[in-house]
């Protein structure tokens, strides 16, 4: 919201989480939420500009993904980001490294490790979200991948 200020443009961010209690807690920490299921958004078809889903989908299993990705296109007005991690060993143990070294919690160490195995190449993202996004409004899927194991699909919804 900040950065966007900043480039004169007013943004009006939502955040919806499947867990009550975090979307309340974002609430209370001046981050407008409401609970919900990415797979089924409780949004109006197009009520919203901009969806972006940041590192989420690789805890979900295909059909999961495919749902939240369709359920992104259906309520965006103009389209979809969807930032995720792509899979790195490398990384992954880098992350293992680092977690001991920070006394980063056994769990959230594995669950770091895990989601780094867990994560997407982009032809296999640009295939999830272009399943997802097929209808005649959706644009066609870029991918791309970026630095420190990360990847990006975006698509308009608007054409």
């Amino acid at each position: 919201v900040r950065w966007a200020a900043r480039r004169g443009v007013t943004l009006r961010p939502l955040a919806i989480d499947r867990i009550p209690t975090a979307a309340r807690i974002a609430s209370m920490a001046g981050v407008p939420a409401i609970a919900g299921c990415g797979g089924a958004l409780p949004l109006r078809d197009r009520s919203v500009d901009l969806v972006l889903v940041s590192q989420v989908a690789h805890h979900l299993d295909t059909d999961s993904i495919l749902a939240l990705f369709a359920s992104c296109s259906r309520v965006a007005r103009r389209g979809v980001v969807i930032s995720d991690l792509r899979p790195s060993v490398l990384f992954g143990q880098g992350f293992r490294l680092a977690g001991r070294a920070l006394r980063l919690h056994v769990t959230t160490i594995n669950d770091g490790v895990t989601s780094l195995a867990r994560g997407f190449t982009p032809a296999r993202l640009a295939a999830l979200a272009t399943a997802a996004a097929r209808g005649d409004r959706s644009g066609t899927v870029q991918v791309a991948a970026r630095p420190l194991s990360r990847v990006v699909a975006w698509w308009r919804t608007d054409r």
